[in-house]
């Protein structure tokens, strides 16, 4: 089982967990997990519904799967009250340390938005056409891969700000 723990040193957390639970009411019991995601300020990010209320014994009924989206400080507080929801047949959790790859990707950022300035100054006393059509052309591949670099940042950011929970 994976506690919360407060990062340390700017550390970059994410947290997973998937739970499977059998319900003896299935109506009140999805309506308590979409009750406590929006209790704790989250959001569900998937659902999917199968099956059908059981008209006779032995039919399988419904199925639903929730994937729900929690800030990371309500982690704990999101998967106790999910535990008291139904019976738990199995649950898994899990935290991976982002940090390393988090801060690659802002030193990347960085070292190319200096780079760019310096590109810019270069392109500001560029007399040749050819000086300007080269400058320009690398300043847009910096373009480019500084949008992949601060998309991935985001997602990243949001990995950690909001955990998931299936």
């Amino acid at each position: 089982e994976v506690a919360i723990q407060a990062p340390q040193n700017g550390q970059k957390l994410v947290y997973r967990a998937e739970y499977t639970l059998e319900s003896r009411d299935f109506d009140a019991d999805r309506q308590a997990i979409l009750a406590a995601v929006k209790e704790q300020g989250g959001y569900v990010s998937m659902e999917q519904n199968t099956g059908r209320k059981p008209a006779q014994y032995g039919e399988n009924g419904r199925n639903t799967q929730i994937e729900a989206r929690i800030p990371s400080e309500n982690y704990e507080a999101f998967c106790a009250k999910l535990e008291t929801v139904g019976e738990v047949l199995h649950k898994n959790s899990s935290v991976e340390d982002v940090s390393e790859q988090y801060y690659d990707t802002e030193s990347r950022i960085s070292f190319l938005e200096l780079r760019y300035a310096k590109l810019e100054e270069h392109l500001k006393q560029a007399e040749k056409m050819e000086d300007i059509i080269t400058l320009e052309k690398e300043m847009a591949q910096i373009l480019t891969d500084l949008d992949i670099l601060k998309g991935e940042k985001r997602h990243m950011d949001s990995q950690v700000q909001y955990s998931t929970i299936s």
